[in-house]
Parts: structure tokens; sequence; C-alpha cells
């Protein structure tokens, strides 16, 4: 009897361990997409100049969000795991960061600090931990529901979005302290910052569904609707331009905004429940949920083709592969 007491310890020992799993990563010498699913754990990978799928390969986790930390080392949160994750997609394994628990969304690593920011909707908190030691230097009250961050590089401040509170935050990255709150759409989803203006879309109060943007300025004050399709929940900017890309999931849309006159430009159909969408070069990427499918969008000519997938295709990063 003791001795399978102290196999059975020692069978614990082992399983507790284990932290790091093997995951098989591409073999290919160009840049390509890691494409995450939610309604599979799989990581699909596409080389990015022929737009070939790679492969679709058996990931150990669900994943919410992927942070590039630096190489090809990404963090990443699961709604599965209690854990910040740490993936090598040189090396092919995925480790346990940082115990924390479930209830993980965004992730931001500032570099320059080597600080890394997690939202923790289960206990309404902001998670900053130091990369190098992987300690917890701070833990930041905030309102319900944190769910995605922004970082405005010219205040050095990280704006954190709220979906249950319907409120913008900001966060001073040198002390860690919040320096201004204010109310705004209901059930916020995307957030971009041009020239003073503060852009935000969402789903809007139940029972009357959201069909604009809202620019705020920066404290707080509403000073701009514009009109777009139903339920913009994904914003990109393009850094080339003043455009300002917005995602519909409820007309199944992505809208082109010209940032200068406020203004949409231009309009084009996409997959079913598109989610997410990514920039790379002269290509505009959107993750289409329920069609499992991808939609890729040339930005100067605006056609686009469409890249079948497994189901529940989700977020999507670049790995340069330099």
């Amino acid at each position: 009897m003791k001795n399978m007491f102290f196999l059975l310890l020692f069978s614990i020992f082992l399983i507790s361990g284990c932290q790091s799993v093997s995951f098989e990563v591409p073999k290919t010498e160009n840049p390509y997409l890691i494409l995450s699913h939610v309604k599979d754990p799989k990581i699909t990978y596409m080389d990015l100049s022929t737009y070939e799928i790679l492969n679709t390969v058996d990931n150990p986790y669900l994943i919410n969000r992927f942070e590039k930390l630096r190489g090809q080392q990404y963090l990443a949160t699961s709604p599965t795991h209690d854990s910040l994750l740490l993936y090598d997609f040189e090396e092919g394994f995925v480790e346990n960061f940082k115990s924390l628990h479930k209830g993980l969304t965004d992730i931001y690593y500032h570099a320059p600090l080597n600080q890394i920011y997690i939202a923790d909707t289960e206990h309404n908190k902001i998670h900053v931990i130091q990369s190098d030691t992987r300690e917890t230097i701070a833990e930041i009250s905030v309102n319900q529901h944190p769910a995605e961050f922004y970082y405005e590089s010219e205040s050095e401040e990280l704006y954190v979005l709220h979906t249950t509170a319907h409120s913008l935050l900001t966060i001073d990255v040198h002390t860690n302290q919040i320096t201004n709150e204010f109310p705004v759409i209901e059930r916020p989803s995307g957030i971009y910052i041009d020239r003073e203006i503060i852009w935000i879309g969402g789903h809007g109060p139940l029972g009357e569904l959201n069909n604009k943007l809202y620019g705020y300025s920066m404290s707080g004050e509403l000073v701009h609707e514009l009109e777009v399709g139903l339920m913009p929940i994904a914003l990109h900017g393009d850094t080339e331009s003043d455009h300002l890309y917005v995602v519909c999931h409820g007309d199944h849309m992505i809208y082109q905004v010209d940032l200068v006159t406020k203004e949409v430009v231009t309009t084009s159909p996409v997959g079913q429940n598109p989610n997410y969408i990514n920039i790379y070069g002269d290509s505009i990427y959107i993750s289409n949920l329920d069609e499992s499918s991808l939609s890729i969008l040339n930005k100067k000519t605006w056609q686009s083709k469409t890249i079948h997938v497994d189901q529940g295709p989700y977020q999507m990063i670049v790995e340069e592969n330099q």
C-alpha cells in the first residue's frame, strides 16, 4: 500500500513537472501566417508568398490571443488554461510562462520596460509581469471585464476597453497607475487612435445593434459618429496611409474609412461572421469564424480571394521568419 502511495506521488510530480509540450512548426523560409482556431485546438500555417496552406497541426491549447515576445517566441492566453503561455515557433514547444488562473484575455508586451500586461476578466485586474524574471510587479484593479488593449506610444499609455462596464481607461506604463477613465458605447469592441481621436466600435445595447464607429476626444467627449456596417467589432489602421479598416460581423463586410475626411470610401463582402483582421504588406487578412475561411484582399486593387481552413479560425499573426 505504501509503495502504491509513493508511486502515485511520483506520478503527480512527473505530470506537474511536464510544463513543456511539443508541437509541429512549418518548414519554410518565407514569411508565414499563424492562425489559431477557437473551435478545435489547432494551428494553421499559411505561406504569405504563395497563400498556400502549409499544414494544420494539433495545438495543445485553444488560443484567445498571441503577442510577440522576442524572436519567434509568442505569449498566449487560452480560454481553457490557467496560465500565461509561451510558444516557440522556431523550436516547436509551448510551456507555462506564468501561472495565474482562467479568464485571461488580451496581452500587451512593452519591450522598453520588459513589462507584460495581461487582462484578467475573472478578477477584473490587469496583471503586470516582468518578462525577464517572470515575477508579478503590479496588479491593477479595473472595471468589469477588461477585454482589449491598445498602446499609444506618444503618451506612453495603455488603453483598456471594458466589455461589460462599457468604459475605456488608461494606464501609465511607467507608474502602472490609472490616469483616466470614461464611458463609451455599450458592449464595445475594437479600438484605434488617430489624430487625438479614439475610434471605438462594438455591438451596442441589447436589442439595438450598433452600426456606427464612435470617435472620442482624449478626455472622453464624443466628437464624431461614423455610420458603417452592422456590429463593427475589429479595427485596424494602416500605417502607410490615412485609412482605417473596419470589420463588421453583423453584415459580413469590411469597410475602408478615410481618416482625414472621416468617410467610408470602399466596402467589400467577406465570409460569414468575420472576427479578426491583420495587415501584412499590401494584403488584408480576415478570419471568418462561421465559414471556416480566410478572406484576403489587396488594399490597392481591392481584389479578393477566399482560402478555406479548418473550423473556427480566429487570431492571425505574421512570422517573418528572419
